[in-house]
């Protein structure tokens, strides 16, 4: 009888667990909000490269010279939250789901802050294409 209790009750804790996760996955944060935050790092970016005469070779640079208090949170459907920039050499997609930072001189597009998603947002607009 025990076994049986413990069982049922292991069995309704996995359901429940598996619930919220599918919930989780599932939610988004709204386009505007993406798009605001995106704009916000792009921005403290050219704070940045305005004040130092320079772009930033990682995004910790920003950061540390306190052009930006932290590196918001982007939650993308079907992601995990993500708090960080990656760099890249280029504007290569990888669809991580993250945002990320053009670090390489010799790129026609260093210096560029982008969403690293093959998805798309509500209206039908791939993320990487903000």
């Amino acid at each position: 009888m025990k076994k049986k209790i413990i069982i049922s009750a292991l069995l309704t804790l996995i359901l429940s667990l598996s619930g919220f996760f599918f919930l989780y996955m599932r939610d988004s944060m709204d386009s505007a909000t993406v798009i605001r935050k995106l704009q916000g790092l792009r921005v403290s970016a050219e704070f940045f490269k305005s004040s130092i005469k320079r772009a930033p070779n990682d995004f910790n640079e920003i950061i540390m010279a306190g052009n930006l208090e932290e590196i918001p949170k982007l939650k993308l459907k079907w992601r995990f939250a993500s708090k960080k920039v990656l760099l890249r050499d280029d504007f290569k997609i990888k669809n991580t789901g993250s945002w990320v930072y053009v670090n390489n001189r010799k790129s026609s597009f260093f210096g560029t802050v982008f969403i690293d998603s093959l998805s798309k947002d509500e209206k039908g607009r791939y993320w990487s294409d903000f």
